[in-house]
């Protein structure tokens, strides 16, 4: 069963908040834009689940590569996805 783009983002936004990170409303947007882009393209060999999971844990190694950085980072800076994490 494929899903619409919006259920993408739904699984992954549910992904997060079980991890305890957020998007901002730019990493959103930009999911959303991807999501609707790779499911456009139509792909046999597509994986839900995977597909989503995958992505989430891309965004959450690309935050921790990015928070480490911070001097004195901050609870919210730790729990944050923002575009700069895509």
């Amino acid at each position: 069963m494929a899903f619409c783009p919006s259920k993408y983002t739904v699984e992954l936004l549910i992904s997060a908040e079980i991890g305890t990170f957020t998007l901002d409303e730019t990493a959103q947007k930009i999911v959303k834009e991807y999501f609707q882009k790779e499911v456009s393209k139509n792909k046999e060999n597509f994986s839900n689940g995977r597909f989503v999971r995958n992505l989430f844990d891309n965004l959450t190694m690309n935050h921790a590569k990015r928070v480490v950085n911070i001097v004195n980072v901050s609870k919210e800076q730790l729990l944050l996805i923002t575009e700069e994490d895509f």
